[in-house]
């Protein structure tokens, strides 16, 4: 089934409100997401570290996204999470994402399932809904941009804050590329100028 974002999905449908809500969303749509809640350890982003594959990136640690398919039947070692109490062993990442794609019927209406239409379409091109025919295409789509330096340095837009908040006798600059607070500045030699801290 064709994947298409209706660019106005989150909006209020009265039309007047829904012109405003365009305008205010006009003006911070390309800002960084400055959150202290995420599910990326932020060394990775900070380093620019390549993702493994896409279950360890979209499924494995979203405890939203585990937990609804846990709900429906899955277990937990069928979603790459090892079980704690047995030696039972976890299904390697194809077989995740192959059961992630089965169950995507799971997310229709949920804000997991927008904010993953989101990632599919804007930051991989995908234009097709996820389903167990199309599973492989979408992991190998996936897997290649995930491999690539190019793909990490342009779309690093979308990060998690490593800090809730800046030290308080220092004020931080978030990084236009990841929207985080640096512990570290970042290395010149990353996607983006480096962030410091200005004495206050």
């Amino acid at each position: 089934m064709k994947l298409d974002l209706d660019p106005d999905r989150l909006f209020p449908v009265d039309p007047a409100t829904r012109e405003v809500a365009r305008e205010l969303y006009t003006e911070v749509a390309a800002l960084p997401i400055l959150s202290p809640h995420g599910h990326v350890d932020p060394a990775i982003l900070l380093g620019n570290v390549p993702f493994p594959d896409p279950a360890e990136l979209l499924i494995r640690y979203d405890h939203y996204v585990t937990r609804l398919m846990h709900a429906a039947g899955v277990r937990l070692s069928d979603l790459g999470i090892p079980d704690r109490l047995s030696n039972t062993p976890v299904a390697a990442p194809r077989d995740v994402w192959r059961t992630f794609c089965a169950h995507w019927h799971l997310y229709a209406g949920t804000a997991s399932g927008y904010w993953l239409q989101h990632e599919f379409s804007e930051l991989f091109g995908i234009d097709q809904h996820p389903d167990a025919q199309n599973a492989d295409a979408l992991f190998d789509t996936i897997q290649a941009a995930l491999a690539t330096d190019a793909f990490r340095r342009g779309r690093c837009s979308i990060g998690s804050a490593s800090r809730s908040s800046p030290p308080p006798t220092t004020r931080w600059t978030t990084s236009p590329c990841t929207g985080r607070w640096p512990t570290t500045p970042p290395s010149p030699a990353g996607c983006c100028p480096p962030s410091v801290p200005t004495p206050t």
